[in-house]
């Protein structure tokens, strides 16, 4: 299925999100760390992981802008229903989700054993090779 600028490729275990989406109020890692998660001491190394539970999935909706980073995260246990650009997903135990900087999203709703593993990315952890057509 392809949508405006998005790629979405879906199965009934993996959820693939690919978008090229920009707001003038994009959150770098260490600034989501710091001002939603309030973890003080948030290093600035562009990759960390981290545990999310049902606690610290609805802290990202307390965030006025959009992420400047990637998300890939694997659901452990429970069940979460996100928001991914005016899209509804259910997340299940051993899915796994990939955010996109730049894209709008909202947990609507997580079990109380809400429990996933996310490895957090900026953008420019993943240096693209050079465009061989160009």
């Amino acid at each position: 299925m392809i949508l405006t600028n998005f790629f979405v490729f879906e199965t009934k275990q993996i959820v693939i999100f690919a978008a090229s989406i920009y707001d003038e109020k994009m959150h770098i890692l260490s600034q989501f760390l710091k001002e939603q998660w309030h973890i003080g001491d948030a290093p600035d190394c562009g990759i960390v992981f981290s545990v999310v539970n049902r606690d610290r999935a609805y802290e990202t909706n307390r965030m006025n802008g959009r992420l400047a980073f990637y998300a890939f995260t694997v659901v452990v246990d429970g069940q979460a229903v996100i928001t991914y650009n005016d899209r509804r997903i259910t997340l299940s135990k051993h899915d796994l989700y990939t955010y996109t900087p730049g894209v709008p999203i909202i947990v609507d709703n997580a079990t109380d054993n809400y429990l996933a593993y996310s490895i957090l990315a900026e953008e420019d952890a993943f240096p693209l090779p050079p465009n061989p057509l160009s």
